[in-house]
Order: C-alpha cells, then structure tokens, then sequence
C-alpha cells in the first residue's frame, strides 16, 4: 500500500498540492492496515482507524484524506474498497440561532445596509 500513496503523493504535488498533512495521515493508516493484515482498504478499517482521533473534525478529516486516496487508487486496482462519503458528517459545524438571535441578526444587517444605501447612519444625509 506504501508504494501506491507515494505514487499518489507525487501526483498530486506534481499538481501543486503541499500534502503533507496526508503523507502523514496516508502512513498512518497504511502502518494500521499492516497491523491488520490488509493490502487492500476496507471501509471498516478506515472507519476504525479515523475513529481514534479525539475530536470530530480530525476524524472527518482522517476518513476524508483516506477516501480520496481510495478513489485514486480504487480506479487501478477495484480489490480496494471505496468508503462512502462523509461517514462522520461534515467537519463545520453549524450554529443554530434562536428566533430572537435570528430577528436581531436579520434587524442589524438591514439597518447596516440601509445605512450603506443612504450614507447617513444617524446623521444628516449628504448635500449635493
């Protein structure tokens, strides 16, 4: 499996991607799959080895680096599994706003606007 992330790793920086966050994560999981006896990816073992990451984004990022050189290399030799996409969600999280948090957001960006339209945010307008 080694042989193929290097092949991939210098195909994608032949393109101009930095990677070195990948080579590392890419290692570690092939140094986990070794451990396990596997030459192929499986999915349980993305998961398995994403999953000991301690927070929600760096397991989304683990699983997501691993999916991509699945992909890749899924495409030369189909014995590989392709996980599926985003099995630890998204890493973003979003923040929900209660309805009065929300009304006030949607008040103070018109009046921002408004301001901006106008040109005058609590003074005279401007003479021509």
């Amino acid at each position: 499996m080694m042989a193929a992330i290097n092949e991939y790793l210098a195909l994608r920086r032949g393109a101009g991607f930095v990677l070195s966050n990948a080579q590392y994560l890419l290692g570690s999981f092939a140094a986990f799959a070794v451990d396990r006896q596997q030459a192929y990816i499986r999915t349980a073992s993305v998961i398995d080895w994403a999953s000991r990451a301690p927070s929600s984004a760096q397991r989304h990022t683990r699983y997501q680096t691993v999916r991509q050189f699945a992909q890749h290399v899924h495409l030369e030799d189909p014995r590989h599994d392709l996980p599926p996409p985003n099995h630890f969600g998204s890493s973003k999280t979003r923040r929900v706003l209660a309805s009065t948090q929300s009304q006030r957001s949607t008040d103070s960006s018109w009046q921002r606007r408004s301001c901006m339209k106008v040109r005058t945010c609590g003074r005279r307008p401007m003479q021509r």
